[in-house]
């Protein structure tokens, strides 16, 4: 992670985060008013209005000065918009608190391995700049991309529930076993 006029910036070999900018609305507007993109995330609502759109992006960065929120996902090699990404706090019903990964990429970069490949980055971030403990995904049963994904970056399937006729899987992985994973130097 390098921070860069202030703002927080998590790479990996081909893409890099930073701040989401009032001028990458267009292009993140374009990604969330997609049906097919937008199939597997929250309620799957894809007829955004700029306000509506607004507000999600005013929560999204609102932690930006904690270290964490999502941010806007670009192509090294091109400069292209491809997505966003990061990591946000969730409430659960509940009302406790968690640290959610999340990710979300124009399907025209889609199998790539771009969701991969920057999570491994955020988890890195999460563990060793930020110092948390645990880090939880939710992802749709039936959206096995993302349950790939997830079980490629070190996450465990802790249970799944439905939720409005979609089985959710949640998945969690915490400090230790990122860390009981990891090859060391002295190893």
């Amino acid at each position: 992670m390098k921070k860069i006029n202030n703002q927080f910036i998590i790479e990996s070999s081909r893409l890099f985060l930073r701040a989401i900018l009032f001028d990458d609305y267009l292009e993140l507007m374009k990604f969330h008013n997609n049906a097919n993109v937008m199939r597997f995330i929250g309620n799957g609502k894809h007829d955004w209005t700029v306000e509506e759109f607004d507000a999600e992006i005013k929560n999204h960065t609102k932690d930006y000065d904690n270290g964490y929120g999502f941010w806007t996902t670009v192509e090294k090699e091109s400069g292209r918009i491809c997505g966003k990404c990061g990591i946000i706090e969730h409430i659960r019903e509940d009302k406790t608190s968690e640290v959610e990964l999340g990710y979300l990429f124009g399907n025209e970069f889609w199998g790539r391995g771009y969701a991969t490949e920057i999570s491994l980055a955020i988890v890195k971030y999460f563990f060793c700049e930020l110092k948390k403990e645990q880090l939880v995904a939710y992802t749709f049963l039936e959206n096995s991309s993302s349950v790939k994904v997830l079980n490629k970056i070190g996450m465990v399937k802790e249970y799944q529930f439905n939720a409005k006729g979609h089985q959710i899987v949640r998945f969690t992985i915490n400090r230790n076993s990122y860390y009981s994973d990891k090859v060391t130097d002295e190893d």
